[in-house]
């Protein structure tokens, strides 16, 4: 299907070939590789992270954990033992994406080490 241009006839109704689709707030593409997906979720939970940031000034390092829980981390949750089988490349997008999410909890500066992030919020990278 990944090189077919033309539609697909079934029972006198044309169903259009997509090389992507969301289903369920997944994307999904037609050569299953979870690439878009992952853009996409990343690019989500940015959005939640740039929020955090602007308001982390108001809130307790307890409460900043409590939002980073119920806003992002459920995105990161959702199937990831389906998708978690990425390329090193993606992979390492949800890392960086981790320690950021690591350095506005914790309010700490990029010299941090991760290692120091991760142990003080009792979390692991991702592909672990």
């Amino acid at each position: 299907l990944a090189n077919c241009d033309h539609d697909i006839s079934v029972c006198d109704s044309k169903i259009q070939v997509s090389s992507v689709e969301k289903l369920l707030g997944f994307t999904i593409s037609n050569t299953l590789c979870w690439d878009a997906h992952i853009e996409q979720l990343i690019k989500k939970c940015n959005s939640y992270l740039f929020l955090l940031s602007r308001i982390k000034v108001f809130l307790s390092k307890r409460n900043r954990i409590l939002f980073y829980n119920s806003y992002i981390l459920p995105h990161l949750d959702v199937c990831c033992i389906i998708w978690g089988n990425s390329s090193s490349t993606l992979e390492d997008k949800l890392v960086k994406f981790q320690k950021r999410a690591a350095r506005v909890i914790l309010g700490c500066d990029f010299y941090t080490p991760s290692s120091e992030l991760f142990k003080e919020l009792n979390r692991q990278k991702f592909p672990e």
